[in-house]
């Protein structure tokens, strides 16, 4: 993986546009639902989903936690 790329995503990060592309990937992964449904295909995929949002939560995190914290209260305030 690119050396950089925790400065990429502060890139992305440091603009109001890259918050809310970034915050509607998250919400795509279904990180805050459940992801069992009845149907254990359905639920392995939802898992699979859900890994990735975990993966770039964490991601960006490391790059800057202020700046996640900003777009977890930007998207509370839409």
């Amino acid at each position: 993986m690119d050396d950089n790329i925790e400065e990429d995503f502060n890139d992305v990060m440091r603009t109001t546009q890259g918050r809310k592309v970034l915050t509607w990937v998250l919400d795509r992964t279904g990180i805050d639902k459940c992801a069992f449904n009845g149907q254990s295909n359905h639920t392995i995929f939802n898992e699979g989903r859900k890994s990735v949002g975990f993966d770039v939560v964490t991601m960006l995190k490391n790059a800057d936690k202020d700046l996640y914290l900003k777009m977890i209260e930007e998207k509370l305030h839409e």
